[in-house]
Order: structure tokens, then sequence, then C-alpha cells
């Protein structure tokens, strides 16, 4: 008996661990209420303007490629950051969802400087096809919309719920973005899981590259922080 007692006990416990862990759960189909939350994800960004922002990415092997740390207004689609890795140069970059200047340099920890430097900028069209990188500063600017998507067709979509999680001690939801057959392949929102907090801020995007590399996208909340200075460029 008390064997048995014994494994009930681990078996239990093993459950629990398993409920608390954050394991990834078979996507259910949208609720009135959770489609109501994802529709508002882009508008959210566009409210909110300029956000504190956060990227890595990681190559098929494991390997952190780059890192980014920087703001993006979505009110104007315009972004700052530094950029390091073993993928090319670091160093200071602005984008644009047309264009895309960078300046090379020793990437220091933290955000980059206020007002940027004003000289040794190199600008290019921001092609997200590019390198993993462009397609991330691309991929940020994307997530940003002048009024919330319908949720009824969210729901009738591919869009699914993916489960609860705990993002830096923010309870958030998971949700897999629906099927999008204008976007390309590389961008399509089915390759993208989003973590929405209850009020529909998008705290995280991990997003599938390609080639075996993915993206983590990392929001911050709002900041008073003025990119003014890209809408006339570097």
């Amino acid at each position: 008996m008390r064997r048995v007692v014994a494994r009930t006990a681990v078996v239990l416990a093993l459950a629990l661990v398993a409920a608390c862990s954050g394991a990834p759960q078979a996507p259910a189909p949208l609720t009135q209420e959770q489609a109501e939350r994802l529709a508002v994800v882009r508008f959210r960004n566009n409210e909110a303007g300029v956000r504190e922002v956060a990227a890595s990415v990681t190559g098929p092997d494991g390997v952190l490629e780059a890192e980014l740390t920087g703001w993006v207004d979505f009110t104007r689609q315009v972004g700052y950051a530094h950029v390091g890795g073993t993928e090319g140069t670091g160093g200071l970059v602005t984008w644009s969802t047309t264009t895309l200047a960078h300046r090379d340099g020793a990437v220091t920890a933290g955000l980059p400087p206020l007002p940027p430097p004003e000289d040794g900028w190199a600008s290019a069209a921001l092609d997200p096809a590019a390198s993993p990188v462009s397609l991330v500063l691309g991929l940020f600017l994307s997530l940003t919309a002048d009024r919330p998507e319908n949720p009824q067709l969210l729901a009738q979509s591919s869009a699914a719920w993916l489960g609860d999680e705990v993002v830096d001690g923010e309870d958030v939801e998971l949700f897999r973005g629906p099927g999008n057959a204008a976007a390309p392949d590389v961008l399509a929102d089915e390759r993208l899981r989003y973590a929405v907090a209850s009020d529909g801020t998008l705290v995280r995007l991990d997003a599938e590259l390609g080639g075996g590399r993915s993206a983590r996208l990392d929001l911050g909340p709002a900041s008073p922080t003025s990119l003014d200075f890209l809408v006339a460029g570097p």
C-alpha cells in the first residue's frame, strides 16, 4: 500500500510540474474574448507610440548570431538601435519601412546614444530578405496598425490559442498568428507566436525565420524617448 501511495504521489507531482512549466499545449480555436484581445495587438503598439525593444537571432545550431537593443516608434514606423553579434559588423542602425542606415562601430551594452552621431552613416533600401537582422527590423515595423483587426475574422482564421506563460514576471497568453497568403513566406503570420498581456499589449514575439533560424522580439512599456530626428534621417 505504501508503494502504491508513493507512486501515486510521484505521478501527481510530475503532473503538477508539467502544468506549471509552461509546456506547449495543443493549439485551440480562439474564443471571442481571445480573438478580441489578439485583434488589438498592433493597435496597442500604435497607441503607445515609442516602445523600448530588444531582439535576438539564433542560428540553426542554437548559437546566438545577433542582438539588438533600442527603440521603435510604432506610430511613425521608424526605429533606432544598437546591433551586434557574429552576423556582420556591429554598430548603430536606424530604419523605416523603406530605408536602412548603418554606422559601423563597437557595440556597447544598453541602449544606443541620444542624440545619434551625425556622421559615418551609410544608407540603403531596407530589404527584409537580405539578412535575418533586416528581417527582424521589418518585422518590428509590421507590428502596428491605426485600427484594431476584425475579431470575427480572426476567430475564423488559422489563429490559435497556445496556452499561458509568464514573461518577465507578467502573465501572458500565447497565440499563433493567422495565416496570411498575401505575406511573404518568411514573414507569414503562421510562423509567429505572440505573447499578449490581458489588455492586448504585445510583450514578446517569437518568429521562425527559415533555414533553422529563429528570432525573439521583446517589447517594453511605452517610452518618453523621441525619435523625431529619424523623420529626416540621421
